[in-house]
């Protein structure tokens, strides 16, 4: 190309990020800042996405800093790739403070600073900013909802979370996979496992992530059966189980008591590979050594090896 410019640069550095070539998007950048090629807010979005997924979110500060000097901090769309990077690190104070400068807030920079609260503990404050959100008139997304959903897990504030579950019914988001996830987290911390359930079975599309949470939560609570029934419904939906199915699955089998469930369990984990993994033979080993003793336990595990 005889003729660079940044919209060229830009082009290629975002196709690196979405290759993950993330490196040579790094040096791209490093090479349009050499040429004297204008910074405008679409290169700094990009760059610091690359900074966040390639985990060196840190060095957003230097970025964050070049970005001061152009004036492009007041920017939305650079403000919230900063309030991302900023979650990562868990660095709130700089995450707010880039909130505060942002002079046309949108949706996506207010679920930004809600998500960044929430994924670090600050549970208040993500509801209270959630609240001013919804005041100013701002509606939520499906980030919003479930970021909202874990501040209420972790102040315990079950009736507001059914509020906002109420919410995103309305919106039709109360299926969409991260807010079902934290629905499902809810309900079944505060013990509520038939509001989780019907939760669960009103998503459409269930991965196994979702099957091995649900089964893993039934086995925690000790309610062994449930979990069990649930498994056979996930095999029913052709969902090839996962370490942690055959894990919690194994621990529901202890629980109750089934050592003839714990064998076929002990099958199928051969059958798909997974009997290597050290939480599923732990589990394993918690199975044979209650019902048939730690001679049994070393004779499964020499026929595995």
């Amino acid at each position: 190309m005889h003729e660079r410019n940044t919209i060229s640069f830009v082009t290629l550095i975002q196709g690196y990020v979405q290759s993950c070539r993330f490196s040579e998007g790094i040096e791209l950048f490093v090479r349009l800042c050499r040429e004297g090629h204008e910074l405008n807010p679409f290169v700094f979005t990009t760059v610091i996405k690359s900074f966040v997924c390639m985990e060196y979110a840190e060095l957003c500060w230097r970025v964050h800093a070049c970005i001061c000097k152009l004036g492009h901090d007041s920017n939305a769309f650079v403000g919230t790739a900063l309030i991302d990077a900023y979650t990562v690190c868990g660095f709130v104070g700089d995450a707010k403070e880039v909130f505060n400068g942002i002079l046309d807030k949108d949706m996506v920079s207010w679920t930004g600073m809600v998500a960044c609260y929430s994924e670090n503990g600050y549970f208040e404050e993500a509801l209270e900013l959630f609240s001013r959100m919804r005041r100013v008139g701002f509606g939520a997304n499906n980030y919003t909802f479930a970021s909202t959903l874990k501040a209420c897990t972790g102040l315990a504030a079950v009736d507001l979370g059914k509020s906002i579950h109420g919410c995103a019914l309305k919106t039709c988001y109360d299926m969409d996979h991260y807010v079902g996830a934290n629905l499902l987290d809810m309900y079944t911390k505060c013990g509520d496992f038939d509001a989780a359930l019907a939760v669960f079975n009103g998503m459409p599309n269930k991965d196994v992530i979702l099957w091995s949470f649900m089964i893993a939560r039934y086995a925690q609570s000790g309610k062994s059966e449930e979990a069990v029934e649930l498994y056979f419904q996930m095999r029913r939906a052709f969902v090839t189980p996962n370490q942690f199915t055959c894990a919690s699955l194994l621990q529901a089998c202890a629980t109750k008591g089934g050592i003839e469930l714990g064998e076929q369990i002990h099958c199928s984990v051969l059958k798909v590979g997974l009997d290597a993994d050290v939480f599923v033979r732990n589990a394993l080993m918690d199975v044979y050594a209650k019902f048939r003793g730690w001679d049994r336990v070393i004779e499964a595990l020499l026929a595995d090896a």
